[in-house]
């Protein structure tokens, strides 16, 4: 009995040939094109690593060219930092911080005219 059950059991029957050809087959080629053609070579490089790369060529290309030799130009890019960041100190502290702020660097900028 128990040499006929291993016998049955033992014999191939060819369920590993319907696994591997029909389930893990059509389940692993479903993942490479949607996993990796798709999201790796699609998305991510399109997006995240080519994407990233060209925005950043682009970014420096407009920040070259804001580079005029002009000192007035250079003035102005220091002054709207100057509002930037006081606008983010407002932001992150609220308003009992920006009016000191303000009052110190009006009175750096007097004492510089004097």
């Amino acid at each position: 009995m128990v040499k006929s059950l291993f016998r049955f059991f033992g014999a191939k029957w060819f369920f590993d040939i319907f696994n591997n050809n029909v389930l893990v087959y059509v389940i692993l080629s479903f993942s490479y094109r949607i996993t990796f053609k798709l999201l790796e070579r699609g998305f991510i490089e399109a997006f995240v690593s080519d994407g990233v790369s060209r925005k950043l060529k682009i970014a420096s290309r407009n920040y070259s060219n804001m580079q005029s030799g002009f000192l007035y130009h250079y003035i102005l890019y220091i002054i709207t930092g100057i509002i930037m960041m006081i606008f983010f100190i407002y932001d992150i502290f609220g308003d009992m911080y920006i009016f000191p702020f303000l009052i110190l660097f009006l009175e750096t900028l007097d004492d510089a005219h004097i």
